[in-house]
């Protein structure tokens, strides 16, 4: 077995130093090589070579050079090793085996005195590797072959590569990458997430505990909680736990199933829908469909509210109290049979609330309002809102003197109008239908469909 170590003490090590970095041993037996780097670097990076290959060159040379805080290489007749991107100290453990496993050890079980490990780049070779992750944020990369990855106690990003790969998390929130091949991913302890950003269109489903075409291969996922879809169009589906399902570029349909869950659909025409429980729905760019299903959800049209995404989408609130919050494009928010919050933005919007005591928001365009059945409060704002309460007692709400809205259907006596306290001095006036202006003011107007001045009186007015 060869077994080395790579720890912090000086700047650099050239010359006669240099010489005592390596030793060898037979095959089978303990070998301990210690490196002394100055002030270690953020990462190291072993590349891992056939065995007899490592053991020759060990035999005949020690580490060439680090470079921007990587290890890069083993070469014959190296007399120098310079640090880079000093960062903490850091200490690297490995052992191989006689086999050509590469594991890592944990130095302070050798070394008493050793730091705690910080993280590691391991990489394969186009064998058959198997590579063990060690104490820090380690990276590990399979390539060609059929290997096998081990996480650790830190949140580790495993990478397959080609081949028919088993990777399998350890203790914290890992990244498994499987690659092309028929891979087994093992999320092991925590929330881990199966990513295949780096393909095309792929299918997953996280209720299959058995293999499965991805479109990548033939895949095996256990205790894997977010998958992440691929760069054209996927179909991703939850289980009946908490899921993050995240979308890429393409059209994408995700489904979370049961427990509250996290759909995030990125760019492209994507489909969303939440399922059972109270769950998170985040359109993202293009002209998404969102529905929430039977628990309290949210539906929004963008991940960022402060950066403005064009497009016009669908949000469906189903059963439930739900929140729907339109883009910039010009959206259409239906709210379902619970107590809904409706909220229009920059572009057209419809909001129907449907069942329910709902709250509809107009926003900054000229958006439909329409309450449905309950008692519903409809904002204005500005633009030029159409409102239609629905059944119910409802009431309508302007908190701005900008804007020119049309109420369809107010039931003098029933119903109430709010105004901002700051308008009291109202003028009302119109035959067949009423309009309602502040003062001489010719950028606020209420219209009132069907209802003359005489069908009104002061208990028909509030202000705010």
């Amino acid at each position: 077995m060869l077994r080395f170590f790579l720890f912090s003490a000086f700047d650099s090590l050239d010359g006669a130093d240099a010489a005592a970095l390596f030793d060898t041993a037979p095959v089978g037996t303990t070998l301990n090589a210690k490196t002394e780097l100055s002030r270690a670097f953020p990462a190291a990076t072993l590349v891992v070579v056939p065995f007899s290959e490592l053991v020759d060159t060990l035999r005949s040379g020690e580490v060439d050079y680090a470079v921007r805080g990587y290890l890069s290489s083993f070469q014959e007749d190296a007399s120098a090793l310079e640090a880079s991107g000093a960062l903490n100290s850091t200490v690297f453990a490995y052992e191989i085996t006689p086999e050509g496993e590469v594991r890592s050890v944990d130095p302070a079980a050798l070394l008493p005195d050793a730091p705690s490990l910080g993280p590691d780049v391991l990489v394969g070779t186009d064998g058959d590797d198997i590579l063990h992750a060690s104490h820090g944020w380690d990276t590990l990369y399979g390539m060609a072959g059929d290997d096998i990855l081990f996480g650790e106690q830190n949140s580790d990003v495993l990478w397959g590569g080609d081949g028919n790969d088993k990777l399998r998390g350890g203790a914290l929130d890992d990244r498994l990458i499987g690659g092309p091949g028929n891979d087994v991913l093992d999320g092991g302890i925590k929330i881990d997430v199966a990513d295949y950003s780096s393909h095309g269109s792929v299918t997953v489903d996280l209720a299959i505990t058995s293999y499965q075409q991805t479109g990548v291969g033939w895949d095996k996922l256990v205790r894997i909680e977010n998958v992440i879809g691929g760069s054209e169009a996927s179909r991703l589906f939850g289980d009946e736990g908490r899921n993050v399902l995240t979308g890429g570029a393409g059209n994408d349909a995700l489904y979370g199933r049961g427990w509250s869950d996290e759909l995030i659909g990125g760019e492209g025409d994507d489909l969303l829908s939440g399922g059972r429980g109270g769950d998170y729905l985040i359109g993202g760019e293009g002209n998404d469909t969102l529905r929430g299903g039977v628990d309290n959800d949210t539906l929004i049209d963008r991940e960022h509210p402060w950066i403005p995404i064009t497009s016009d989408d669908r949000l469906f609130g189903n059963r439930g109290d739900d929140f729907l919050d339109a883009g910039y494009g010009n959206d259409w928010l239906s709210g379902g049979k619970g107590d809904d919050d409706l909220r229009g933005d920059r572009g057209d919007d419809v909001l129907r609330g449907n069942g329910g005591n709902d709250r509809l928001y107009a926003g900054m365009g000229d958006d439909i309002l329409m309450g449905g059945r309950g008692n519903d409060r409809l904002y204005g704002n500005f633009g030029k809102q159409t409102m239609t309460g629905g059944k119910g007692v409802d009431e309508f709400l302007f908190y701005s003197s900008i804007g020119h809205n049309v109420i369809t259907d107010f039931r003098p006596g029933i119903e109430t109008i709010w105004i901002s306290e700051k308008y009291r001095d109202l003028i009302i006036e119109g035959d067949v239908d009423t309009i309602i202006r502040v003062d001489n003011d010719t950028e606020f107007s209420i219209t009132l469909l069907g209802v003359s001045p005489d069908d009104l009186s002061r208990s028909d007015f509030f202000f705010m």
